[in-house]
C-alpha cells in the first residue's frame, strides 16, 4: 500500500446517491519531517522577538497550511493556533478573513506577501 497521497482521488457520495469524484491534494507524508523542522525553526526564531508582525504570522500560516495533510479544511485549526500564538506575544489577530477567496488563493499560491496583506494585528 502506497502512502504517497499528494494527488489521491477521493469519491464522495451525494445525498441522491450520485457519486462525484473530486481531486484533493494531500501532503506527502514522506516530507513531514522536513515541514516539521521548518515550522520548528520559524517558532524558534520568532520566540526571540517580543512582538511579531503580520509577515511573521503569514510565514507561519503558509508553513502550517503546507504541512497540514488535508489541503482543504484546516482553516479553523490554523486560525485557533495563530490566535493562541499571538496571545503568547501579547497580540491579537483582529482582521483574519474567515471566508475570503483572496486568502484562499494566496494560501494555494504560497504567496506570503499576499497573506501578509490580509493579516492585521494589534497589541492586547
Amino acid at each position: 500500500m502506497s502512502f504517497y497521497l499528494r494527488h489521491y482521488m477521493i469519491e464522495q457520495a451525494s445525498i441522491d446517491k450520485v457519486i462525484s469524484i473530486k481531486a484533493i491534494q494531500f501532503f506527502d507524508c514522506n516530507h513531514f519531517n522536513y515541514a516539521e523542522e521548518d515550522v520548528d525553526h520559524v517558532l524558534t526564531t520568532q520566540r526571540k522577538k517580543k512582538k511579531l508582525d503580520a509577515e511573521d504570522y503569514a510565514q507561519l500560516m503558509d508553513l502550517l497550511n503546507y504541512m497540514y495533510p488535508f489541503r482543504e479544511g484546516n482553516g479553523r485549526s490554523t486560525r485557533l493556533f495563530l490566535q493562541c500564538y499571538a496571545a503568547n506575544h501579547g497580540q491579537c489577530i483582529v482582521v483574519y478573513p474567515l471566508t475570503n477567496n483572496g486568502l484562499i488563493q494566496a494560501l494555494n499560491n504560497a504567496d506570503v506577501h499576499e497573506i501578509t496583506s490580509l493579516i492585521k494585528i494589534e497589541d492586547i
